[in-house]
């Protein structure tokens, strides 16, 4: 069961009242897009693909680089800057299964090389 579906089962528990928990579960997901597909507001330019393989919910691919040189571009933030809002402020966020995933941008030897370290 899910955190949101187990704080509504919570919520119903003291007065022993089911009947409404699915109708109130799925409401509240239409309410808060949990489990849509959802986009980082501002990085249209830095999204290069679609997950839709191994996913309950199509989530969008974003370039890391991409955002980095949105956020510099439109921004008075540098480089580190940008990465450092965006790290703490984006790619660590997870607000559901449509979560978009941030990509780094690497070359085969590169992958190789992480690959021989991780």
């Amino acid at each position: 069961m899910s955190a949101i579906k187990q704080h509504l089962n919570n919520d119903f528990e003291e007065n022993n009242d089911y009947s409404d928990l699915d109708y109130q579960y799925e409401e509240f997901k239409k309410e808060t897009n949990i489990d849509k597909t959802l986009y980082a507001t501002g990085f249209d330019d830095a999204i290069i693909g679609l997950s839709t393989e191994f996913e309950d919910v199509p989530r969008v691919v974003y370039s890391k680089s991409k955002m980095i040189e949105v956020l510099v571009d439109e921004s008075e933030m540098d480089r580190e800057e940008a990465i450092e809002f965006l790290s703490y402020n984006t790619w660590s966020a997870y607000v559901g299964k449509g979560t978009p995933i941030y990509m780094d941008d690497v070359s085969k030897d590169e992958i190789e090389e992480i690959l021989l370290n991780y």
